[in-house]
Parts: structure tokens; C-alpha cells; sequence
């Protein structure tokens, strides 16, 4: 299983603080080794970030009180705190079953496809979506699907490397910093 935080405007210090720090370029190979289950950095979160991986092994503080309605385990309901709390977007891979799930806003949207994931990360990552006002996870429409493909095309011509744009909120409301 797996639990990947990829950090846009909000400062997720709280998170990677107390965690292992990495500091390289996000690869395949990377993230194969870091959640490879013997692995020493396996347990917890990595928090990417303009594309280089921040920090793994993040514990993700979570509260007992919300409720959750779908029947998730830890990973998934550590993945809908980080959202709820932030402008995070947080991929979950199941251990049990492989499923890939996605979750922003508080929203988790589960059972999703390679190329779906791609297409969300890439409308999520890569356009400049977080001025915006917050949209359904669900939504789709034909123009914006288009600029997501050609958006993860660029990417994955340049080599994976993610254009975001880091602005302190440090006091913007939901901001989970210290």
C-alpha cells in the first residue's frame, strides 16, 4: 500500500517535521523502494512536492471524531484528513486489494483506473487550479478533460516534473501548520 501527499499552497509542516527527510527527485524507482513493504520508510506518508519527494514515513494526524461514512482503513482515512485540512492532493493505494483511490477536498473517490488517476493528477497538479473556486472531484466536462491530457502528456515529456506554484497560506483558513 501506499500514501502519497502531493503539496501545493498549503504548508504541510506539521506533517513533515517529525518525518525522514528525502529531498530528491520524484521516480518510479523512489517510490517502488520507499513503500516496498520491508522497507524501513514503508509505514506513513511522502510528501512530494514541485516535484521532488520532501519527506517520507509522515505520520498523519488524524481526528477520531469525524466521521467517515465509507468503510476505509487507515491509510484512506489519513488521506481524507490531509484534504480536509488543506489543499492537498492524496493518492491511496490499498494494501488488500491494490485499489488506487484519490482524495481532495474531503472527497475520496475510489476505484480508479490508471489513466484516471493520471488525468486527475494532471488537472489537479499540473493546470493552475488552485485559484479557482474548489470543483467537484466527480465533475467532468469535454474542454477541461482535453487540457488534462495534453497537460500529463507535457508532463511525461518533461520528464514527470510538475509546474506548481508555492505561495505561503500560513493564514489562510484550513491551513494545518503549527
Amino acid at each position: 500500500g501506499s500514501l502519497i501527499v502531493f503539496q501545493r499552497n498549503t504548508l504541510l509542516g506539521n506533517i513533515t517535521k517529525q518525518a525522514v527527510p528525502i529531498n530528491a527527485v520524484t521516480t518510479y524507482e523512489m517510490i517502488c523502494s520507499i513503500f516496498y513493504p520491508k522497507a524501513p520508510l514503508h509505514d506513513g506518508a511522502v510528501v512530494i512536492k514541485d516535484g521532488k519527494i520532501v519527506a517520507a514515513r509522515c505520520v498523519i494526524p488524524m481526528k477520531n471524531d469525524r466521521e467517515i461514512t465509507e468503510n476505509v482503513g487507515t491509510r484512506h482515512r489519513a488521506a481524507l484528513e490531509v484534504s480536509f485540512n488543506s489543499d492537498a492532493v492524496v493518492v491511496v493505494t490499498s494494501e488488500e486489494t491494490g485499489m488506487i483511490s484519490l482524495a481532495v477536498d474531503g472527497q475520496l473517490k475510489r476505484g480508479m483506473s490508471d489513466s484516471e488517476l493520471r488525468e486527475l493528477l494532471g488537472h489537479y497538479l499540473l493546470a493552475d487550479n488552485t485559484k479557482q473556486t474548489k470543483k467537484s472531484l466527480f465533475s467532468k466536462k469535454k474542454d477541461k478533460e482535453q487540457t488534462t491530457v495534453q497537460n500529463a502528456e507535457e508532463a511525461a515529456e518533461n520528464g514527470g516534473q510538475q509546474d506548481t506554484t508555492d505561495v505561503n497560506t500560513s493564514e489562510s483558513e484550513g491551513n494545518i501548520n503549527e
